[in-house]
């Protein structure tokens, strides 16, 4: 027996609601799964990958193919260097044949060409990694730092060298420690966040800690070239890594056995945090005469107040202050480089120097 439901009726409302209530579930997941797709991905580093000074081209490709990588041979960070590069393992280790297979004279010439391609690729590829490696390493000159990096290819080996300023070449892995750290950062990291780290959010544990304390402060550019594509979060014990103008986004952290307190960053004092952040290292509290460029006056006032007594010297000026020598101040001093500089008294130039 069939009934009708009579149009506009309490059995006609009652069906719409029961009915209503059915594709609840479905629009709640639907819901749910474009959320999900819009939460952020978080990447955790605390081991940072290393790039190998010497790879065998043929070697990787095959534990590539094989989907086999080998940590103790460095093969992430070498896939991470050839895709920075744009080059592919096996074409690489194709064009480095011993003999070729086609020993025709079209063969031949076709053999030539793509050694000669190759060559041709490599330098081009030295030189972009040189120029951004000196971006972020500024290497100073007349002292024997790195300063040129150079590509090279032999046979099945794709070699990382170093050269200095008096053109001597070593390998990758024969230069400081700090040096290779951020080679590999660097590499590793900006071919990443055009493909596997694309619009996630970065978290650095300790990065850095390689480097010694003027060339974190130089570092904290190339965090912040990481910063323009991704969200970069890091943390850090040194004062090298903290800049006197980024104490506004920096928060302190401790373990505690009960929960901590929340900064409440409408009323937080930069200037005033900054002032003791310049004693709190326990350096002695020192006079010094302290000479910048003129474009650096804004700093200065920010820094020492717009009651310092300023001394004009043409293209620079001087001041007069009491310093704590610690390693915050010669970091502040240092982040400005040849613009800035400690006059006296000798012991605080000296331990900058």
């Amino acid at each position: 027996m069939i009934q009708y439901v009579i149009e506009n009726s309490d059995d006609e409302q009652r069906f719409d609601r029961i009915k209503n209530q059915l594709t609840l579930p479905n629009i709640r997941a639907n819901i749910v799964n474009k959320c999900q797709t819009l939460l952020p991905k978080f990447v955790l580093y605390n081991n940072y990958l290393r790039v190998h000074p010497s790879i065998h081209l043929d070697n990787l490709a095959k534990r590539i193919e094989h989907k086999v990588l080998d940590d103790d041979q460095y093969d992430r960070g070498n896939i991470c260097l050839l895709k920075f590069l744009g080059f592919d393992a096996r074409k690489l280790a194709t064009a480095g044949a011993v003999t070729p297979q086609d020993t025709t004279s079209d063969g031949l010439q076709k053999y030539k060409d793509a050694l000669d391609n190759r060559d041709y690729r490599l330098n081009a590829a030295s030189i972009r990694l040189t120029n951004e490696i000196c971006r972020v390493w500024n290497p100073v000159e007349g002292k024997d730092e790195a300063n040129k990096l150079r590509i090279k290819a032999d046979g099945q080996y794709l070699k990382v060298v170093v050269e200095d300023s008096l053109v001597v070449e070593v390998e990758l892995d024969q230069r400081s420690e700090g040096f290779q750290w951020l080679v590999s950062f660097f590499i590793v990291f900006f071919s990443e966040i055009t493909d596997a780290h694309e619009n996630t959010i970065l978290l650095l544990d300790e990065p850095g800690l390689s480097l010694h304390g003027l060339k974190q402060a130089e570092f904290r550019e190339t965090l912040s070239r990481l910063s323009e594509n991704n969200q970069t979060i890091f943390t850090t014990h040194s004062p090298f890594l903290v800049g006197a103008n980024e104490l506004d986004r920096m928060s302190a952290v401790s373990v505690c056995e009960e929960c901590a307190d929340k900064i409440d960053r409408k009323r937080f004092n930069v200037a005033g945090h900054t002032k003791r952040v310049f004693g709190m290292y326990g350096g002695e509290v020192v006079k010094a005469r302290l000479r910048f460029d003129n474009n650096l006056i804004n700093p200065v006032l920010d820094r020492f107040g717009t009651d310092v007594v300023i001394h004009e010297n043409g293209d620079n000026f001087d001041i007069n202050v009491e310093v704590s020598e610690s390693p915050v101040f010669l970091s502040w001093i240092a982040q400005f480089g040849s613009n800035a500089g400690i006059v006296a008294p000798d012991s605080l130039r000296e331990a900058i120097e």
